[in-house]
C-alpha cells in the first residue's frame, strides 16, 4: 500500500469516526431531553428519582395486600387449590 492509499484509508476512517461521533452526540441529546421530560412527569406526581425504588416497593406491597384481601373474600368452596 502506498502513501496515497494509506492517506485515503485514514481519511475514510476519520470520516467514519466523525459520523459516529455526530450520531452519538445526537443520541445523547435525545436521551437528555427524554430524561428531562421524565423528571418533569415525576415532579408533577410529587416524586423524585431517588425515591422511586421505595415508592415501587410500597406500591408492590399495597397490591399484594389487596390481592390477599380479595382472596380472603372468596368463599373456601370457590378457592383454587
Amino acid at each position: 500500500m502506498n502513501y496515497d492509499d494509506k492517506l485515503l484509508e485514514l481519511n475514510k476512517k476519520l470520516e467514519e469516526a466523525k459520523s459516529l461521533r455526530d450520531r452519538s452526540l445526537w443520541r445523547l441529546d435525545q436521551l437528555k431531553k427524554e430524561e428531562d421530560q421524565l423528571d418533569q412527569e415525576l415532579e408533577k406526581l410529587g416524586l423524585r428519582p431517588e425515591d422511586l425504588e421505595g415508592e415501587i416497593g410500597k406500591l408492590t406491597q399495597e397490591i399484594d395486600d389487596l390481592f390477599k384481601k380479595a382472596q380472603d373474600l372468596i368463599p373456601p368452596d370457590f378457592k383454587a387449590d
